[in-house]
């Protein structure tokens, strides 16, 4: 497990590395003074500790996001922040799957000039409502969905991202972020799980 951990940091590491050439040769001005709602898609590795099993090997999953805030200063961001990981599998007589998923609350800092290239970096830190999900359904002789059972259990959702992005039009901008996640549930069947993940993001800025 710490060397998957290991792979990850240095996945982020180079992440930032090869952002940064791009950066310098930005152009659009970074202009953030009112709301914004963004989307992001991307893939990530992480592991659940199930109460009663402990660790699980770490796995590949789908991590969609969605940020609704509004910019408090030139250099700073507030916002509601849905995060999520989510894995399937199973055979012909049914899918199993899980999930783990955020709603946070979230602060964004731009350390760069606005109107510099080095504006479009970004660091970001949340924390708020977390829970993983367990569900298994049934296939029936069609492979259509049948009957369903599902567990929920819920705790605290901590995050933290850093990423660049490209402005493509006024009020536009399109990025690349990386994320650590850990959700801490301690609940009778998931314990507490951490995952990273890489995603292409797309935000819209308006007054």
């Amino acid at each position: 497990m710490n060397n998957t951990r290991t792979k990850i940091i240095l996945a982020l590491v180079l992440l930032v590395a090869a952002l940064v050439p791009v950066a310098a040769q930005a152009g659009r001005p970074h202009v953030r003074d009112g709301w914004l709602i963004g989307l992001g898609y991307g893939y990530g590795r992480g592991a659940i500790t199930l109460t009663e099993v402990g660790d699980r090997d770490f796995e590949d999953g789908a991590t969609p996001q969605i940020r609704f805030g509004r910019a408090i200063s030139s250099r700073f961001t507030l916002s509601a922040e849905y995060s999520g990981w989510m894995l399937e599998g199973g055979n012909l007589e049914g899918k199993l799957r899980s999930s783990m998923q955020d709603v946070l609350l979230a602060l964004t800092w731009y350390p760069g000039h606005p109107e510099s290239a080095w504006g479009g970096f970004y660091v970001r830190a949340g924390a708020g409502y977390g829970w993983g999900r367990f569900a298994v359904v049934e296939l029936d002789e069609d492979l259509h969905h049948g009957e369903s059972q599902s567990l929920d259990e819920n705790g605290l959702g901590l995050q933290g991202v850093f990423g660049y992005e490209w402005r493509i039009a006024h009020g536009v901008a399109a990025g690349l972020s990386g994320t650590v996640n850990h959700l801490d549930i301690g609940g009778d069947f998931y314990d507490k799980a951490t995952y990273g993940s890489v995603a292409w993001t797309l935000n819209y800025y308006w007054d």
